[in-house]
């Protein structure tokens, strides 16, 4: 019965502990793709309002230069912090940075790429993507400088320049640990607290079952000692009307040796043999069972301990308490069986003691 309860509540535990560590992998993904979601929406919105303002610009009559100027100019007063822009044209040049520095460089065919928020299994070369000449967006990975961020490429009409929108993931990812954090000591405090009120739980209804068996348990012992206390009678009353012989003819090795009645100490079963065994410490068998032996023994000098001993009253040098209901015959010579006594059989042997 125990086994089983710890068993129960082991799988319970395993179990809530894995249905616990899927909802905060789902919690926590979930979170993380919704603030990559906001950081490309607000790449997508500063990306194509650059794009407008730079479109209205030539078509206010600046020329190309001049419109390219000014914005180099526009992005050089900004920072390239968290959140930056750059123009590039459709191969891939830098047209215009806020580091100027890097205005006029060439990105490699194969040091970038883009993958989509729709498919994150898709990953584009971000060089190809420029040549495309579409917008486009997504979580762009910088191979040399190991940098990761999310980028929205906008197209300037009647140009073939890009505009990029770069929202670095530093911050992104500091905000992350901490929500893990807390979302982590969240989930394990649930946890605890389930475990402790499932186990409180199963420990109560566990205790009302055992008590019930328990009780069931006790009523069909009492129905059982009240059935042997009738058997036991009935065999008295049986065995009294048997008849008593003196001797039995005994088999030890290949020889054929008489028992006297008086001279046996006490008579037992083993392995399904019978062994006598006189007050001399002899031992030999008989071809009877116990029940055939007992009934042609007399009842005031032998008493049939258990269903496998009968013990002879001269054998017994004393008798001791054996666990809070029974008693142990100590014999002469010694037994190599236990002579114990059950709680049932105790009243009747004391009164068979006390008649002798």
């Amino acid at each position: 019965m125990k086994k089983t309860y710890f068993l129960i509540s082991f799988f319970i535990v395993a179990a809530l502990a894995a249905t616990h560590y899927l909802a905060f992998i789902f919690i926590y993904n979930s979170f993380r793709y919704d603030l990559l979601e906001e950081d490309l929406r607000v790449a997508e919105y500063q990306s194509r309002l650059i794009s407008e303002m730079v479109s209205r610009e030539l078509e206010s009559g600046s020329t190309q230069e001049e419109a390219k100027a000014k914005l180099q100019i526009s992005l050089e007063r900004s920072s390239t912090g968290p959140v930056f822009i750059c123009m590039f044209n459709k191969e891939g040049k830098e047209i215009c940075h806020p580091n100027k520095n890097l205005v006029g460089i060439t990105i490699a065919d194969d040091n970038s790429t883009v993958k989509s928020f729709s498919n994150l299994d898709l990953e584009r070369n971000f060089k190809s993507i420029l040549n495309t000449y579409t917008a486009y967006g997504g979580i762009h990975t910088i191979k040399d400088e190991n940098k990761t961020e999310v980028i929205y490429l906008t197209p300037v009409r009647d140009t073939d320049w890009i505009i990029a929108s770069h929202v670095n993931l530093i911050s992104l990812e500091k905000t992350l640990n901490a929500f893990k954090t807390k979302l982590l000591l969240l989930f394990i405090f649930t946890w605890v607290c389930s475990i402790v009120l499932i186990l409180f739980l199963i420990n109560f209804l566990y205790q009302r079952y055992f008590s019930k068996i328990t009780k069931e348990n006790l009523k069909i012992r009492d129905e059982i000692l009240e059935k042997q206390s009738f058997e036991v009678a009935h065999e008295v009353v049986k065995e009294e009307e048997e008849p008593v012989v003196k001797r039995f003819l005994a088999e030890k090795g290949l020889k054929l040796i008489p028992v006297e009645i008086e001279s046996i100490a006490f008579i037992y079963l083993d392995n399904k043999i019978v062994y006598v065994v006189d007050i001399n410490g002899m031992k030999s068998t008989l071809n009877m069972s116990l029940e055939e032996i007992f009934q042609t023994l007399p009842k005031d000098q032998f008493f049939r301990v258990s269903r496998q001993v009968i013990l002879a009253l001269k054998s017994i040098q004393n008798i001791e308490k054996y666990g809070l209901t029974q008693l142990k015959a100590i014999t002469h010579p010694v037994s190599e069986v236990p002579i114990i006594i059950s709680k049932a059989k105790v009243s009747e042997f004391k009164s068979w003691i006390g008649k002798k």
